[in-house]
């Protein structure tokens, strides 16, 4: 998780590989994956509350 240092706030999460290993796809491939690579991130940018859905803050 990813937290803001000063408010301690949600602001997204990032997942990072901690060991090497190999991974099978569904087309039978293998793939190996490195100790250390980015394997997602998602930050928030904003929120707020709005009128109508869709609406944007």
């Amino acid at each position: 998780m990813l937290l803001d240092p000063k408010t301690y706030r949600y602001r997204g999460e990032r997942s990072i590989t901690v060991q090497d290993h190999a991974h099978e796809g569904d087309d039978g491939k293998k793939t190996v994956v490195k100790r250390g690579t980015l394997q997602f991130m998602a930050v928030r940018m904003a929120a707020g509350i709005v009128e109508e859905p869709g609406d944007r803050p």
